[in-house]
């Protein structure tokens, strides 16, 4: 069975001329030999993020990486900026009282 995953990552470096070192998004970094790498992986820059289609086979090893989009950066919040963030978002708190009767 094959696995589609959409993933963020960055290219981090080339271990080996064969290879090239991906970061994901969680932090994990995996060595990915280039005949799994589809053709424009070239164009991409070490550190350059990405948004890509990755197929997985049951023992979650990269079979394939799809066609690579790049993408931008999340800006980064302080604690503030997310508490404040967290704040403006609707709860049940603000849904009008009603009577199940």
């Amino acid at each position: 069975m094959i696995y589609r995953i959409r993933a963020f990552g960055k290219f981090l470096s080339s271990d080996f001329p064969n290879t090239r070192i991906i970061e994901w998004e969680d932090g994990q970094q995996e060595s990915v030999g280039i005949s799994r790498l589809p053709i424009g992986f070239w164009n991409f820059k070490n550190g350059q993020q990405f948004e890509t289609i990755v197929y997985r086979n049951y023992d979650w090893e990269i079979v394939l990486v799809g066609k690579l989009k790049p993408a931008e950066e999340l800006p980064v919040m302080t604690d503030e900026e997310f508490a404040e963030f967290i704040s403006r978002i609707p709860t049940t708190a603000s849904l009008p009282k009603t009577d199940w009767d």
